[in-house]
């Protein structure tokens, strides 16, 4: 069966493009539920991308881990100083499942022992049947 490519937005239930802020150590970490069925036709067995903008204003090599359905995706460490970009993972097949699906966002003990970061614009990719 063809595929083509397709999106889910996972945004903080008031909407919009607000975003959400993670501040270590007093609010380290954030999650999100989303759902997928296959009455979309989303094919679980197909690699999916999920990307998300973060921007930091300070910390010293803040470290961020980004987990799907309980699974560690990965994990960066953001640079000392600002720093604003978009940042994308590949998923492997079988991460996306039926319903209900969860990212969650982690921040992880800086150098400086505090630092914040801003997440939006979460969007999941994936493929879908036609």
């Amino acid at each position: 069966m063809p595929l083509i490519a397709d999106y889910n937005t996972i945004a903080p239930a008031t909407g919009g493009d607000t975003g959400f802020s993670l501040n270590f150590p007093a609010t380290p970490n954030r999650d999100f539920n989303f759902n997928l069925t296959p009455d979309t036709g989303v094919d679980f067995n197909s690699r999916s991308v999920l990307a998300f903008l973060v921007s930091s204003n300070n910390g010293d090599n803040i470290i961020l881990r980004v987990r799907v359905n309980g699974t560690n995706q990965a994990i960066y460490t953001i640079p000392t100083g600002h720093h604003v970009g978009t940042l994308h993972e590949i998923l492997n097949p079988g991460i996306l499942q039926n319903n209900p699906n969860n990212v969650e966002f982690l921040l992880e003990s800086p150098k400086s022992g505090s630092g914040s970061v801003r997440i939006s614009d979460l969007v999941v990719f994936y493929q879908r049947n036609i």
